[in-house]
């Protein structure tokens, strides 16, 4: 009995102190539980922050770049953005500060370097608070905004933008000017493409203004159109296109440069006339009793020459130049007797239409001849062989040389230009079609002109 009573009495002991364990371990775990005699310390979330200061607003240049800083009392949060101008406020960056006031700050800092006017500082709120920080700007600019990388605060970065604002049409005396006006277009490519006749202008960095118009008539002389857009953003570049009337605007010759006071780009453009005081010498092959090559549906090569310089002549004179004819109808007319025309009439090019033939009819394609040793034919060569490749699709037999009576015995650059084969079933069925004798002159004409002007435009002296 005695030793059952000491057993339970152990358990007993042992129960006691497991329960006093237990207990010590809950309250000592239990953060949040109150404490007799102890206040609960005050819960940091729920107090309200007090705002952060704007404790000064400074500026710098260098260069063409001006650097406004703004230093605070801690990090905020802030958002930037651009204003366009208006009646009553320039253009303008916006800076917004959540959370934070300006204290006794200056409100207006004039400054006046560079892009920067001034500096306005105001209060947009209180609760909570914002501050507002206003860069008056001279013009456009394009902007970075970064952390200080000295302490707390604001590094905004500026430099006049490069933005084209605006796009229109001029009437001058002989012509008339293109404008594309805006900021800092100093700087600019060009380029004159074909198929469709086009003249591209490139201006690196720029961008346009939202409100400027995608396109704009042309000036009803040459031009058709003008088109504007933002070729690339990143590096940022805007494109202008001219779009060319096919045929006029293809030899129209324009001069283009830069306003550097007014901040715009101008081309001006001549009238219409890219041919004026020149002298073409127009020679539509064979003749007469001079049938030329005959195809097998009984095509003959005289007419189709003839067909194709009325095109042409019609071409040359809208363009403004002066055209001489080797023969008017269907006569005969012996090459000597076409050199000595040509001669006596003083013509800056001869230029001589035909079509050819072989005894394979698998033979294809458009040939210029001029020439061996006369640089200026030659040249004019290239001009109409490429032009006639890229407006008729034929297959291209080459430039070649030759000593036609027409091409030594005349004193000015000549060419012979062969527009196809008769030979040929596919050249023929487009020979045959009088539409296309339009696209050959057309190809023709737009040859000349390119021999007559420089790569940038300008008539040739």
């Amino acid at each position: 009995m005695t030793c059952f009573v000491f057993i339970f009495a152990v358990l007993v002991f042992i129960f006691a102190e497991v329960l006093v364990v237990h207990a010590g371990e809950a309250g000592a775990g239990d953060d949040d539980a109150p404490r007799p005699g102890v206040e609960n310390p005050p819960n940091e979330s729920a107090v309200p922050r007090e705002p952060a200061m704007i404790t000064g607003v400074s500026w710098e240049r260098e260069d063409t770049t001006v650097k406004v800083m703004v230093g605070t009392s801690r990090r905020i949060d802030y958002s930037a953005k651009v204003l366009s101008k208006t009646d009553a406020q320039p253009f303008r960056i916006v800076l917004d500060c959540d959370g934070a006031l300006p204290g006794t700050l200056q409100p207006v800092i004039p400054v006046g370097e560079g892009v920067l006017e001034r500096i306005r500082i105001g209060i947009m709120s209180q609760s909570p608070p914002k501050t507002r920080i206003v860069l008056d700007l001279s013009s456009p600019a394009d902007y970075t905004v970064t952390d200080l990388p000295s302490g707390p605060g604001i590094c905004i970065s500026m430099k006049k933008g490069i933005r084209i604002e605006s796009v229109w049409w001029e009437r001058v005396e002989g012509g008339s000017v293109l404008k594309i006006g805006g900021t800092s277009l100093s700087s600019y490519r060009v380029t004159r493409l074909r198929a469709p006749e086009r003249i591209v202008i490139d201006v690196p960095g720029a961008s346009l203004a939202e409100h400027v118009p995608s396109s704009i008539e042309g000036n009803g002389a040459g031009v058709r159109r003008v088109r504007l857009g933002q070729f690339q953003t990143s590096p940022a570049v805007a494109r202008v296109v001219v779009d060319l009337e096919d045929d006029v605007g293809a030899g129209i010759p324009f001069k283009i440069s830069s306003d550097g006071e007014n901040g715009s780009i101008v081309l001006l453009f001549s009238e219409a006339f890219p041919l004026r005081g020149r002298k073409v010498i127009v020679d539509p092959g064979h003749g007469g009793s001079d049938p030329g090559c005959i195809s097998h549906s009984g095509l003959y090569e005289k007419h189709l020459t003839m067909s194709v310089a009325r095109y042409l002549v019609a071409k040359l004179r809208t363009a403004g130049a002066e055209v001489v004819l080797t023969r008017n109808g269907d006569e005969t007319v012996d090459a000597y007797k076409r050199v000595d025309l040509a001669n006596r009439a003083g013509g800056d090019i001869y230029v001589s239409l035909h079509m050819n033939s072989f005894r394979m009819s698998q033979k294809s394609g458009v040939e210029v001849y001029y020439y061996s040793g006369v640089t200026q034919a030659k040249r004019l060569a290239q001009s109409i062989h490429k032009r006639l490749l890229e407006d008729t699709g034929f297959a291209d037999s080459g430039i070649r040389v030759a000593r036609f009576v027409v091409l030594k015995g005349t004193s000015m650059p000549s060419v012979v230009c062969e527009m196809g084969y008769l030979s040929n079933p596919d050249n023929e069925r487009f020979l045959k079609n009088e539409a296309f004798h339009a696209v050959l002159a057309g190809a023709v004409y737009k040859g000349i002109c390119d021999y007559f002007q420089d790569g940038d435009g300008k008539t040739r002296d």
